[in-house]
């Protein structure tokens, strides 16, 4: 039977912890099993400084796509001024609810 990586499941648990909106892309990219797959096999295929090449390339593109929503998010808002503090609102609650919650917050139970 294989020891489990306590190391691992520490870190896992601390980032679970993290509410949403203090994570970053790279970070919320890491709730997905699939990439943390490809990005274990990748990496066990790659010396250090290849490693660190990609991670950097990596989180160019998460930068870049963060800068891209935050503009289109400032034109809905520049668009619609009067939305804009409900939006405002809406966005920081789904920020704020953990990824098991989206879609199912705010919705009434039946009786």
């Amino acid at each position: 039977m294989a020891t489990p990586n306590t190391d691992s499941i520490a870190a896992e648990a601390e980032e679970a912890a993290t509410p949403r909106a203090q994570r970053t892309p790279t970070e919320l990219a890491y709730d997905c099993p699939e990439f943390r797959r490809l990005e274990q096999e990748l990496q066990s295929q790659l010396t250090d400084e290849q490693w660190g090449l990609h991670v950097a390339i990596r989180d160019a593109e998460g930068d870049h796509t963060a800068l891209e929503y935050a503009r289109l998010r400032d034109e809905w808002y520049r668009h619609f001024p009067g939305l804009a503090p409900a939006m405002r609102a809406v966005e920081q609650h789904l920020s704020d609810t953990p990824t098991a919650g989206l879609g199912t917050c705010c919705v009434e139970a039946a009786p």
